[in-house]
């Protein structure tokens, strides 16, 4: 009776040895690809004509649009009010994105700034082209920019948008 006992406890051990408690192989354990759709995590700031923006929420995405990647990062940043009424919002969108490296604002990148005040939007889009206007990818969901834009409907209101970086986690 022993020896069946022994045999069994033998068995069980054997059993617990093959099964292990391990994680699956991960050949790039120390690369970890961030989660661009949560809006609370990373930062999104830059200065609008001189003024401090630091927006509240983020996102990041990275999307296939016939066959073409295209990268699109916003901010939003709330007012007092803190509703779907009273916020500002930057977007950029870079289409054809290829990795990291320098893009220049106009044709397939875009800058988009929006003002909504008690649910009325004034927009703003990046139709002015200059050699010092860019954004600058330095990894994943990693950045600056540096551009102006200007209302839609009256081309002559211009806001210049400096020292732009995010970071979305």
């Amino acid at each position: 009776m022993k020896q069946i006992f022994k045999l069994s406890a033998l068995l069980i051990a054997l059993c617990f040895s093959f099964v292990s408690c391990q994680k699956a192989y991960d050949p790039t354990p120390d690369v970890t690809k961030p989660d661009g759709t949560n809006p609370f995590k990373g930062t999104f700031s830059c200065k609008i004509d001189g003024d401090v923006f630091i927006a509240e929420q983020q996102t990041a995405t990275l999307s296939d649009v016939n066959g073409t990647k295209v990268l699109t990062v916003t901010g939003i940043q709330y007012g007092f009010e803190r509703d779907d009424k009273n916020f500002r919002t930057i977007s950029l969108v870079i289409s054809g994105y290829n990795g990291n490296q320098k893009y220049a604002v106009g044709g397939n990148v875009q800058v988009s700034y929006t003002i909504m005040v008690d649910g009325f939007a004034t927009s703003y889009t990046s139709t002015l082209t200059n050699t010092n206007y860019h954004v600058t990818t330095t990894g994943n969901y990693v950045g600056t920019f540096n551009t102006a834009v200007t209302e839609v409907g009256a081309p002559n209101t211009k806001i210049a948008l400096t020292e732009g970086k995010f970071d979305i986690q």
